[in-house]
């Protein structure tokens, strides 16, 4: 089995690589095709309009599995900076659901300031361009080798909840 790997790339077709036959004490020669994969960026606000720091910005995808139901898998994600700005490299070139995600508990491992005040545990979850459910969300199309830039994403903030039992 050949693959081989390259940044910013994939071998064509599918699988795990390419069935090579070699032989004892003869060359095999092999073409393997690379193509380019794309690039997602853009920015995520919050309900204000301000920059959203530290969101996860990731691609859904539809897996169909013989035998179990449906389910949705993201393969590429990113972190967004400062400004709420995202970029999501080595995503598949075709059609993708884009979800972005935040939560203040990650935000404050994150941060190297400390404050006695404990603020309220907040978070968010939406779908491109602002759904909640993945039946209205909108998939967004990435070519080879190219960099989609998608509209702002407003992602409200809320209060979280939290669950306990037995």
């Amino acid at each position: 089995l050949l693959t081989v790997t390259r940044t910013g790339y994939r071998m064509t077709g599918r699988g795990m690589g390419r069935m090579v036959e070699v032989k004892a004490g003869a060359g095999t020669d092999a073409i393997v095709e690379m193509e380019p994969l794309g690039v997602l960026a853009g920015r995520v606000l919050d309900q204000y309009g301000d920059p959203v720091r530290h969101a996860i910005v990731s691609t859904e995808d539809k897996v169909s599995v013989p035998g179990q139901d449906p389910y949705y898998e993201s393969y590429s994600a990113a972190t967004t900076d400062d400004r709420g700005e995202y970029r999501v490299t080595e995503v598949e070139p075709g059609k993708h659901y884009l979800a972005v995600e935040y939560s203040s508990k990650e935000d404050a491992l994150r941060s190297a300031a400390r404050t006695r005040h404990r603020w309220p545990p907040a978070g968010g979850l939406i779908l491109y361009p602002n759904a909640t459910d993945i039946d209205q969300a909108q998939q967004v199309e990435v070519s080879a080798g190219g960099t989609t830039r998608l509209n702002d994403v407003h992602l409200k903030i809320q209060r979280a909840v939290t669950i306990s039992g037995r």
